[in-house]
């Protein structure tokens, strides 16, 4: 009877050993894969914020683009209309007059 609780608390030790070693060996691959994980969010961040850059870069060109093309067009109707640019400044100044002279 003593053998079998001693085999019994050996077979006990040896289980409580191996998943003993076993959680240690889980939290391990855990850290490694934290580190991984965090240099991969790293990477993605840099990514996002390089290809963000370009699309920023590829937004202001179109929008300096757009500046000209309103500029040409601005300019054009001047000097086709003359006398209508002056009488359309002159309104502006006086409502413009209007509501900040106060």
């Amino acid at each position: 009877m003593t053998n079998t609780t001693a085999d019994t608390q050996s077979k006990v030790e040896e289980e409580f050993e191996a998943a003993k070693k076993a959680a240690l060996e889980a939290y391990s691959n855990f850290l490694d894969a934290k580190i991984h994980l965090k240099k991969a969010a790293v990477a993605a961040g840099i990514e996002f914020r390089d290809s963000t850059s370009e699309h920023l870069d590829e937004a202001i060109i179109k929008a300096r683009g757009k500046q000209k093309e309103l500029q040409e067009t601005t300019s054009d109707y001047v000097r086709d209309n003359p006398l209508t640019s002056i009488s359309i400044a002159f309104v502006s100044g006086v409502i413009l007059s209007r509501i900040f002279g106060k």
